[in-house]
């Protein structure tokens, strides 16, 4: 007896392997109670029971891993001997035998997407939920005049949309927010030009998307940042990312999706082509009213010469002579400052090299000014060989009172053919400004007035960076003045 409690008493403080295992169990599944693991799945065994049993390797080392049926139903793909797996479980130990293991409950395909699908689908969900895919879209303004692109500055889905908007409608204004569209910066940068483009409200439009790539390429415009920003837009926004078989949740969330930055751009731009029939249209319907108008005067003024039949001719020619000679004086001044202006915006143009369409739009102008020059000329010898015959006529009648009276119906009929003549020298002076507008917005100096720049070597232009080296001298035109440059770095 004595024997059995010294043996007692030699135990006192030790721990039984039972103890140490529950203890450490216990300790284990406290600290890694929810663990991601990625690794090879090794020695896999699955029972009738449902329950699969492997190992977890990597090229070191191994872990013993098990997932209970009610678990691995959620599996989304048949595991296999070799497959890469990311997964999450916590760390326990089996108290038997001693051996540790970790216990899942999920598990992905580490086939590089399956991370960034479940992490897309479960946002997109949740979007869903809070109404945001099915709220009401803002609409797009019936002529956009500026449009904001929010894209990689050096990607060919900026030089698409360009080339659509050059061809389309030259006349809307562009401005460009650049950012990368993929990578760590991506979503950030993204979504701050967004914010940018709003805080300075100068656009009628955003274009928010980048060309073609794979799901990882795309996947910027899916980040939590990047949806916030377009669904906070006050600017109606085009998401245009990819190809038409692409998807990101930015074409879900903003107001447009288009299915290529291409077609972003012909959503918003009008073809050329109408608008030359528009302009042609408003001339001749302009012409029609000239003509149409100097009928109806013409008219008046050949009832009023037959109606004429007294003498004192002379001094109604007189007074008619002065009227013509003040109405042809300020035609002749009206077209003479025309002429000056168009002259000095011809030289402002052959200084800057213009297209052959600037060549095309003086020519049309110089002949339009003079037929208006020949036909007023016209106008103006008609009625005074018409007053020549009509003072041959009324030489041979002497009734004073009644010339004086056709006199002052004379005068006021002249007046209204000097007003008439007014309106429409101001119409077609509205109509040549309008069309100068549009020239000067053609013109390389207009251009270069929205922001941007040309740049030489040599007084060779610049198109590529692979034209520059290290260390080469360059300048750079902009609107009002040019830049001397230095290559110090080529990125």
């Amino acid at each position: 007896m004595n024997m059995q409690n010294s043996q007692n008493n030699d135990r006192l403080g030790y721990l039984t392997v039972t103890e140490i295992n529950s203890k450490s169990r216990e300790m284990l599944e406290d600290v890694w109670s929810d663990v991601p693991i990625c690794g090879e799945i090794s020695n896999l065994k699955k029972y009738s029971s449902g329950h699969w049993y492997f190992s977890i390797r990597d090229e070191n080392a191994q872990i013993s891993a098990v997932m209970f049926k009610f678990q691995n139903y959620k599996v989304n793909f048949n595991p296999q001997q070799g497959d890469k797996i990311l997964a999450r479980g916590k760390i326990t130990l089996y108290e038997a035998n001693g051996n540790y293991q970790i216990v899942l409950h999920s598990m992905l395909k580490d086939d590089g997407v399956g991370k960034l699908k479940l992490e897309y689908e479960n946002f997109k969900k949740e979007l869903q939920d809070l109404g945001i895919l099915t709220r009401k879209r803002k609409p797009l303004p019936e002529v956009v005049k500026t449009v904001g692109i929010v894209t990689s500055s050096n990607g060919a889905a900026l030089y698409d949309i360009l080339r659509v908007l050059k061809r389309r409608d030259p006349f809307i204004n562009v401005i460009i927010y650049p950012a990368s569209v993929q990578g760590e910066r991506a979503e950030a940068e993204i979504s701050n030009m967004i914010k940018i483009a709003n805080s300075r409200a100068e656009c009628d439009v955003l274009i928010v998307g980048r060309g073609g790539g794979s799901f990882e390429d795309l996947y910027a415009f899916s980040k939590r940042e990047v949806i916030r920003a377009i669904f906070a837009s006050k600017i109606p926004v085009i998401s245009a990312v990819g190809h038409e078989v692409d998807e990101s949740i930015s074409d879900l969330v903003a107001d447009f999706k288009a299915a290529t930055p291409t077609a972003a751009a012909e959503m918003i731009s009008r073809d050329k082509s109408y608008l030359i029939k528009d302009l042609t249209r408003n001339k001749e319907r302009i012409y029609q009213a000239i003509d149409h108008t100097f009928n109806q005067k013409k008219l008046q003024f050949n009832y009023l010469k037959d109606s004429i039949k007294y003498n004192n001719i002379n001094s109604l020619k007189q007074s008619f002579s002065q009227l013509a000679n003040r109405c042809n004086f300020a035609f002749k001044q009206q077209i003479n400052a025309k002429n000056n202006e168009l002259s000095h915006i011809i030289r402002h143009f052959n200084l800057l090299n213009p297209k052959i369409v600037i060549s095309n739009k003086q020519q049309y102008f110089n002949k339009e000014l003079q037929r208006l020059q020949t036909l007023f000329n016209y106008n103006i010898q008609k009625h005074q060989s018409t007053f020549e015959q009509n003072k041959r006529l009324l030489l041979a009648v002497n009734l004073q009172k009644q010339i004086k009276n056709k006199e002052i119906h004379l005068q006021n009929i002249s007046y209204q053919i000097v007003q008439m003549n007014k309106r429409q020298l101001e119409k077609s002076q509205h109509q040549f400004a309008l069309t100068l507008q549009k020239i000067e917005q053609l013109s390389p100096l207009g251009v270069l007035s929205r922001g941007y720049s040309v740049t030489k070597k040599n007084g060779k232009v610049i198109k590529k960076a692979d034209e520059l080296q290290v260390g080469d001298e360059i300048s750079t035109t902009l609107k009002n003045s040019q830049i001397l440059s230095k290559i110090i770095n080529i990125i």
